[in-house]
């Protein structure tokens, strides 16, 4: 008779539960379809605590996107089928991934690209190339 419970031990959780648990880790999804940059983040994030989760299209991310919740979302523009936007404006749309910060990495300078991304809700705009110490830190301030 060591599983009969009191209808009181079932709602009081506190006392059975480790408080000491660690904190879950967080998770970051890039979504680039060149190679260089998804190892770039490899080598960037790869030493943080962190679930480094890589998509080389927008529908993957978006299918992944649909099952899961990452911490912070960092996704280029360009896309040979459908555009970063396209992800953008499924993160505004989405009451669950509303809050996740979309950070922006592209080639594209221009203000029309930046603008855009700023209207679908982008966290921070970095044109590449750029320093993988600058990616850290971006990163990080939303982790």
């Amino acid at each position: 008779m060591d599983y009969i419970y009191h209808w009181n031990d079932l709602f009081n959780l506190d006392s059975i539960v480790d408080k000491d648990l660690p904190a879950p880790r967080r998770t970051i999804l890039v979504v680039d379809d060149n190679s260089d940059t998804l190892l770039l983040a490899q080598r960037v994030f790869g030493r943080l605590d962190v679930e480094l989760v890589t998509a080389r299209t927008v529908e993957s991310a978006l299918e992944y996107l649909g099952i899961c919740t990452p911490d912070v979302l960092l996704t280029d523009l360009m896309f040979p089928e459908k555009s970063g936007f396209a992800l953008l404006e499924q993160l505004q749309r989405t009451p669950r991934l509303s809050a996740v910060p979309a950070l922006v990495m592209s080639s594209k300078r221009t203000d029309y690209f930046l603008d855009r991304a700023r209207k679908l809700g982008a966290a921070e705009y970095m044109v590449k190339p750029f320093a993988p110490k600058d990616l850290l830190k971006r990163v990080s301030a939303y982790l």
